[in-house]
């Protein structure tokens, strides 16, 4: 049996109000110091800055224990100074302001491919660790509390919940995370991860993987402010039975061989996207309402997303949907190769398949577009679309670069008055078996400029 460390008994008390970082993280040390073991949070609340977890150690997390991140962004840093299992040198790095790349002005952004970066601070932060867990029993939680910094992401995102860097062996199971200020769970470069039981609120992404292998996400239930699950260049993913709302995508993923299975996705949102906020809302940690800025619309069920900041090392491909339910999606699919999406403009897709889903609520076409060099195979079998009544005409499906496009025993609805399929590509290889809906079943080509809402 592994042994325990129950912080209480190393001199940290219950208390919003006393900072208690430095007594919290030298309790870890100690479990890590004596060969590894669990560090205990009983039933309380406890304020800290930056903890770094170690190999051999997992924070449990008993019922009633809240863990709160102090709204203090230049209490996340200590891992500079750390002695125990410092970074190396060449991962740290004292870059100015982060200036988002997919924004307006926006310059490639260095910050993601450091570990020891202020873009990767984290309330729990791990790095080159193995053997870790973080636990929590039924009523524990992990609150960011919204921290707010103006040298941050989009000058407001602080630090993530959970930040792992080249870990491998990890547990992360039954906690809530509430409010964090960017990602609840920011994962790089780390193998062997299963995530079951968790719960976040708000926020913004529930979980991001950066080339990442082999993922279970498990049991979960994501109401966030921003994607649920997003990354890219992972290998070997599963999602299967989660509960998933979102103010932006329920997925955003680039990835090899994933399955996501017997997973509801619905919108709009029940926390709102705290990007359009005003900046004193953003300062204050208000939570975001329409009459303030903020937006709750869920953009889409899922958008390819290849990234030129930590680009994948292989072709994404071979992600199988199976047994879902969608619900008030902007967008069913959305896969824009055309060179104009900025999350879509690196590595391309090569195949996609969704078999037994239902979608309703649906406002814009499906999109396709794959890259001319190598053609995307999409399938899509067994599954029932629902278009909201009120959009007018409009194709189903809008295609260009496909290897092959197939529809078997599909249905739609509401979308009559014009064609099932717009394509951009001339004669693409279309398959269409037992497909009903009130549209002319066939490709109308089109030498139009493509124009697309990007996400």
């Amino acid at each position: 049996m592994r042994k325990a460390y129950d912080i209480t008994e190393y001199g940290v008390v219950s208390s919003r109000d006393i900072l208690q970082t430095e007594k919290i993280q030298a309790v870890i040390d100690r479990c890590y110091l004596d060969g590894g073991g669990e560090v205990h949070f009983p039933a309380g609340e406890f304020l800290t800055g930056g903890l770094i977890l170690r190999s051999h150690v997992c924070l449990y997390f008993e019922s009633g224990a809240k863990l709160y991140g102090i709204r203090d962004c230049e209490q996340y840093d200590s891992f500079r100074d750390d002695t125990i299992t410092p970074l190396p040198h060449d991962q740290i790095r004292d870059i100015p302001t982060f200036v988002h790349p997919y924004l307006p002005g926006g310059l490639e952004c260095e910050h993601a491919k450091y570990a020891g970066t202020r873009w990767h601070h984290a309330l729990i932060r791990a790095d080159y660790a193995e053997d870790i867990a973080i636990i929590g029993e039924e009523g524990s939680y992990i609150d960011g509390c919204d921290c707010y910094d103006e040298l941050g992401e989009e000058n407001y995102r602080g630090p993530h919940a959970i930040g792992l860097w080249k870990c491998r062996n990890i547990r992360l199971l039954g906690y809530t995370v509430r409010n964090s200020a960017n990602w609840a769970h920011a994962i790089f470069m780390s193998e062997n991860i299963v995530a079951q039981g968790i719960t976040v609120l708000a926020g913004h992404d529930g979980i991001h993987l950066r080339n990442c292998t082999n993922a279970v996400i498990r049991d979960c239930v994501f109401h966030t402010g921003d994607d649920c699950i997003a990354g890219n260049g992972n290998t070997n993913l599963l999602v299967d039975s989660c509960l998933l709302n979102s103010s932006c995508s329920a997925f955003r993923l680039g990835c090899t061989n994933a399955l996501i299975t017997r997973t509801k996705a619905y919108g709009p949102g029940e926390y709102y996207f705290r990007g359009g906020l005003t900046k004193e809302a953003k300062i204050n940690g208000d939570q975001p309402k329409e009459e303030i800025g903020g937006r709750n619309n869920m953009l889409s069920f899922f958008t390819y997303y290849s990234d030129r900041i930590l680009p994948a090392p292989y072709l994404s491909g071979q992600i199988h949907i199976v047994d879902c339910e969608v619900r008030n999606a902007d967008r069913f699919i959305h896969y824009n190769f055309s060179g104009k999406e900025p999350w879509q403009e690196v590595t391309p897709m090569e195949s996609i398949s969704f078999s037994n889903v239902t979608a309703e609520g649906i406002r814009l076409p499906l999109t396709v577009y794959g890259d001319k060099e190598i053609p995307v195979l999409f399938l899509m079998e067994n599954c029932k679309l629902s278009f909201r009544e009120d959009i007018g005409p409009t194709p189903s499906f809008h295609i260009c670069n496909v290897k092959e496009f197939a529809l078997e025993n599909v249905e739609i609805h509401n979308c009559s008055d014009a064609p099932l399929i717009k394509s951009w590509q001339k004669d693409p290889e279309i398959r269409l078996r037992d497909v009903s809906c009130d549209q002319i079943k066939d490709a109308v080509f089109t030498e139009e400029a493509y124009i697309c809402e990007a996400i």
